[in-house]
């Protein structure tokens, strides 16, 4: 990831996980920065030495390819993605509990944060999924919204270019 889009709140970010080996291997469903194109990301264990390496979904599905990371991948693919909001009010908006349920919801898959309180999240889960990991981060006093928005119609304006991408490829209806 480059500086500037780690520097830039409204870009999305975060690889789904599909894999982790016994070895410490591991594949990661991701976007290709220059096509959108979906992509494959290796990401090989330190005592193999070897480099990161990207294949096209395809490529990385073709016949034959049965291991657990393959098998892995369909099951992803086959259970598809949402486009989930996760909005809260949690007081203090500061400190370990609030900490620890901001990394929650990024470990949820790809996320888009650009509004204080407002997450969209890209993940195979659904929204009772996401509510019930999310709930013990939630005080007697706070709230907690967590709808799926996929394909919804939407409308937004102050956004960055990188945000406005992101938003329109994973959350506005697409003609089949």
């Amino acid at each position: 990831m480059s500086a500037e889009k780690e520097n830039d709140p409204s870009a999305p970010h975060g690889d789904r996980l599909v894999h982790r080996s016994g070895n410490g291997d591991a594949w990661f469903l991701t976007e290709d920065s220059a096509t959108g194109t979906a992509v494959i990301k290796h990401v090989p264990n330190e005592q193999s030495g070897g480099q990161i390496s990207h294949s096209d979904v395809q490529s990385f599905l073709s016949e034959g390819a049965s291991g657990p990371e393959h098998q892995a991948l369909r099951a992803l693919l086959e259970r598809g993605f949402a486009s989930i909001l996760i909005a809260y009010d949690i007081h203090p908006a500061m400190g370990p509990a609030y900490d620890n349920l901001v990394q929650a919801i990024q470990s949820m898959g790809a996320w888009w944060h650009h509004l204080e309180t407002v997450w969209i999240v890209r993940t195979e889960k659904a929204p009772e999924e996401i509510r019930d990991a999310l709930k013990v981060y939630v005080g007697a006093d706070d709230q907690l919204l967590v709808l799926d928005i996929t394909g919804d119609k939407a409308g937004w304006v102050g956004v960055s270019d990188a945000g406005s991408r992101w938003l329109q490829d994973n959350v506005t209806a697409r003609a089949s």
